[in-house]
């Protein structure tokens, strides 16, 4: 059919522009050609294979674990987030999508949510930020601590209530 297997440092597969399949032609919406399809893909995060249970670091304060197989090295990548728990419980940072419902287990096994005071998030990459939206709707009295920048950008796809947020930049503190 004319397609050529072709890779990239992330992919091996049939190149989809050199498939007799491929139709890059607009179709029109109002018919369904079942000839045209495009190749199979997915686009969900892959389920950790390695589980973790949280770790107790300090009195009261626990590392939430996510362990990540690196692509194409045998290697490990350890993505970690925190519950400080005490008179106003802290989650920091979020984890990732891909161990959304094992993360929301480890973590409100050690806090629950109505008790949640503050989230903080570090920063916005999808390892620390992977399940805000959840986390906020868990926990109705969290006040979200994070950078202007980071709220302006995530207020596009979250409508947390700017009530609900607190900045919090370079040399800022938080007394608990």
């Amino acid at each position: 059919d004319g397609s050529r297997v072709w890779s990239s440092p992330t992919f091996v597969g049939v190149d989809p522009r050199r498939s007799a399949r491929w139709n890059p032609r607009p179709r029109d919406s109002r018919r369904v050609d079942a000839s045209v399809r495009s190749p199979l893909v997915t686009y969900e995060p892959a389920v950790p294979t390695i589980i973790r249970r949280p770790e107790r670091i300090a009195d009261e304060t626990w590392l939430i674990h996510q362990v990540q197989e690196a692509l194409g090295a045998p290697l490990r990548v350890y993505l970690n987030s925190m519950v400080i728990r005490g008179a106003e419980p802290v989650i920091v940072d979020t984890g990732t999508v891909a161990n959304r419902a094992q993360w929301l287990d480890d973590v409100f096994g050690l806090v629950d949510p109505v008790d949640v005071c503050y989230v903080f998030i570090s920063h916005d990459d999808v390892d620390h930020t992977g399940n805000l939206a959840q986390v906020m709707e868990h926990c109705p009295n969290a006040t979200l601590l994070a950078s202007w920048a980071l709220v302006e950008r995530f207020s596009n796809a979250f409508e947390f209530p700017l009530r609900r947020c607190r900045w919090v930049d370079d040399g800022s503190h938080l007394d608990l």
